[in-house]
C-alpha cells in the first residue's frame, strides 16, 4: 500500500516543480549556534560548515554579547562559492544597540577573512 501510494504521488504533476528559474544555490543549511556543542551538517558542503563554524567560534569567543544573543546562522553557498549569511539574533533594544555600535564591524571583518 505504501509503495503504491508513493508511486502515485511521485507520478503526480503537482509534485514536479519546473526548473526554468534556477537560483544558482548549491547548498543552504541552517545551524544552531551553541557555545557548548556546535554541530555541523552532513548535508552541508565543507565550505558552508566552515563558515558556520567561524561564526559560532567568533560568537562565543570574541563577542561580549550574552550567549542567548546568538541563535542561528543560515549559510547559502552558490555554485561560484559566493556566500549569503542570515543571522538570527535575540536581543533587547539595549543589547542590539551595543552590539551594532561596538561589535558588528569586527564580526563582519572576522567572518569575511
Amino acid at each position: 500500500l505504501v509503495t503504491r501510494l508513493g508511486h502515485k504521488l511521485f507520478e503526480s504533476d503537482a509534485l514536479h516543480i519546473p526548473t526554468t528559474k534556477h537560483t544558482g544555490y548549491r547548498n543552504k543549511v541552517t545551524y544552531t549556534l551553541d557555545a557548548e556543542k556546535f554541530t555541523t551538517s552532513n548535508l552541508g558542503e565543507d565550505f558552508a560548515n566552515d563558515v558556520a563554524r567561524t561564526v559560532n567560534t567568533w560568537a562565543f569567543t570574541h563577542s561580549e554579547a550574552p550567549p542567548t544573543f546568538w541563535r542561528e546562522v543560515a549559510v547559502k553557498v552558490t555554485r561560484k562559492k559566493d556566500i549569503l549569511l542570515k543571522l538570527v539574533l535575540q536581543a533587547s533594544a539595549t543589547e542590539w544597540e551595543t552590539w551594532k555600535t561596538t561589535e558588528k564591524d569586527k564580526f563582519i571583518s572576522h567572518v569575511m577573512k
